[in-house]
């Protein structure tokens, strides 16, 4: 569930073109503006999630 104000805020942004360069993948299934920004930012990655060769 998205509340009015943010959706009509979020398509708002979409008019401007702030998002043209947002891939169309991450606007499915997604909530609010915020959640597709959230699967646009790269991952950061840590010691944990690094694989080594030996």
């Amino acid at each position: 569930y998205v509340p009015l104000a943010r959706t009509i805020a979020s398509f708002k942004e979409i008019l401007e073109g702030k998002l043209d360069d947002t891939p169309e993948s991450a606007f499915y299934m997604a909530g609010d503006i915020e959640e597709v920004r959230h699967k646009t930012q790269p991952r950061k990655l840590s010691g944990s999630n690094l694989k080594t060769t030996t």
